[in-house]
This record gives structure tokens, sequence and C-alpha cells, in this order.
């Protein structure tokens, strides 16, 4: 007997129970019970809808561009614009950094109303007088709850009205920090549209 079987027996009448291990025939009682208990716990795995942290495709993410140097990331970049620093917690998107202080992206943002927000945007919040970049993951009552892509847990309901800074519309990923050596991590990003 597997564990779901068992777990459906003790809520069988007993006497229907005791009746079936005896040897005897399943009584109309044990069908009627089977009925009214398996037949809805079978209904609901087949029609209740996926938890929201699960799902098989992942909500797109901005468009990313990879440049060599801050600089041709600021020329590319239309204002407003913020700097994102190399903390891991976006890899491979966003890539981490030996100094977590350094720059290694810049993101063009738009101050989209709060309204508009929705599950897979990425948005800029503030959390303890620092601007964090995270992906939305799921609503929580007025607040939504975000994660770093690369995290195996959510931050909370940390993005509500008073923290809620700024969407991402696209990044420029640095190529090569100020020390010449090559961010790390990264996938495959286009090539940067040229300027007029």
């Amino acid at each position: 007997m597997g564990a779901a079987q068992g777990c459906y027996l003790s809520a069988i009448p007993q006497a229907a129970v005791e009746n079936h291990r005896g040897g005897g025939h399943p009584t109309a009682a044990m069908k009627i019970t089977f009925i009214i208990f398996a037949i809805p716990t079978i209904a609901f795995f087949i029609v209740s809808p996926a938890s929201e942290h699960v799902s098989a495709k992942p909500p797109p993410l901005p468009p990313r561009y990879l440049v060599e140097t801050e600089q041709e990331a600021r020329q590319l970049a239309s204002p407003p614009t913020i700097d994102v620093l190399g903390t891991g917690s976006m890899r491979p998107y966003i890539p981490a950094s030996a100094d977590p202080r350094q720059v290694v992206a810049v993101a063009d943002v738009e101050f989209a109303p709060y309204d508009q927000l929705k599950k897979g945007d990425l948005v800029i919040y503030r959390f303890e007088k620092k601007l964090v970049v995270h992906q939305i993951a799921a609503r929580q009552g007025k607040s939504w709850i975000t994660s770093g892509i690369s995290n195996s847990y959510y931050d909370g309901p940390s993005v509500n009205r008073e923290t809620y800074h700024s969407r991402v519309v696209r990044v420029y990923v640095i190529t090569k920090t100020g020390s010449g050596v090559a961010a790390k991590g990264g996938n495959a990003a286009a090539t940067p549209p040229k300027t007029p």
C-alpha cells in the first residue's frame, strides 16, 4: 500500500476497515467512503492551478546587451539609468563580480506606475538605504514578492508603493571591468543596437 492510500484509509469508518482486513470483500460503506474521499482529491489535483512560484517557463527578462566597457554602456543607455553592482543574485542575467561593489551593468529604467507592475517584471526597489534589482515573483496583498533569479529564496513582500523605485527596460552588461577582466557569469545576449 502506498502512503496516499494509507491517508485515505485513516478516514474510512473503522468497521469497514476491519471487515476488509478480515479477508471479506469491500463493503458498501467502504466503496462509498472511497468515492467520497478519493474522487474529490483526484479532481483537485487535475483542476487546481500550479503554485505561482512554479512555472514551466519563467517570465522573460528585459533585453540584455553585452558591451566591452562601462563608457560604452553609458553611451548606449538612455537616461534615466541605474548602475548595477555584481553581487551575483541575478546571475547569469547580470554577472557576478569578484568585488560585489563593482559596477557590472548599466540598466535603463522607466518610472512605470506601481499599479502597472506584474509578475516577471525586473524592478528596482529601496531596501535598507540601498537600491536592489530583482525580479517580481508573486503578489502578496498590496505588495510584491521579489527574488534574485539565482537565489534559492524569495525576498518576501519587499516591493510596495513606498519602496518601489522603477522598472528595468534593458540592461547593458559590461564584459570588461576596470581591471580588464571579464565579468563572471552571463549567458548569450544580443549585440547592442547601433545608434544613428
